[in-house]
């Protein structure tokens, strides 16, 4: 806890210390969508956010963004095949999603209070994909080219904080050991550190 409270106040300082710059640390809620869901549809809780961002026009940001959003259920006992091996047993599947991209925002008609925006991000997605069955385990990897665009909004408490509320939607396309797109739509709960 007392290293998320020091890198919370170290990206708060490096936020103030520049101007026309937005730092935003986010609790991220993640709902797996087409092939993801298929293979996990429970809604993942554990995920987080961190972006910074640089004012390059009174409405518009550009910067980078990363995160981690952990998808896991587990399956009841049961005779599971795979090509043409099958092993009996309760499965626990696991999906785990660091994304790393290049951001665009645009802010629509800014306020004292209240803003809201729209953006796209444009990177990678790393997935690391565990399906266990007690001793045994199927691990895949990929680094997936991605596409996110993303709304919001902020509440600005003061001059410097402000909370903020994004929907974003990752759109990962096929690659590596992972046959398929692993896409998903993470709904962000956080508070920005505005040096502007």
């Amino acid at each position: 806890m007392k290293k998320i409270i020091a890198s919370l106040m170290l990206l708060g300082t490096i936020s103030l210390s520049a101007q026309n710059s937005v730092v935003n640390v986010a609790w991220s809620l993640g709902f797996s969508t087409g092939d993801l869901s298929d293979y996990i549809s429970d809604v993942s809780a554990r995920g987080f956010s961190l972006s910074y961002a640089r004012f390059v026009k009174p409405e518009l940001t550009v910067g980078f963004s990363t995160g981690w959003n952990v998808f896991h259920s587990s399956l009841a006992y049961d005779t599971y095949t795979e090509g043409t091996s099958s092993l009996s047993g309760k499965q626990w599947r696991t999906n785990n999603a660091i994304p790393i991209l290049a951001n665009a925002n645009y802010y629509f008609k800014k306020s004292d209070k209240i803003n809201s925006y729209a953006g796209m991000g444009i990177g990678m997605v790393y997935n690391r994909r565990n399906t266990d069955m007690y001793i045994y385990t199927l691990e895949e990897e990929s680094w997936n080219f991605a596409l996110q665009p993303e709304i919001g909004l902020e509440y600005k408490i003061d001059s410097k904080v402000a909370l903020t509320a994004a929907g974003k939607y990752y759109y990962c396309f096929e690659s590596g050991e992972i046959p398929y797109p692993t896409s998903y739509f993470a709904l962000n709960i956080g508070v920005s550190f505005l040096g502007w």
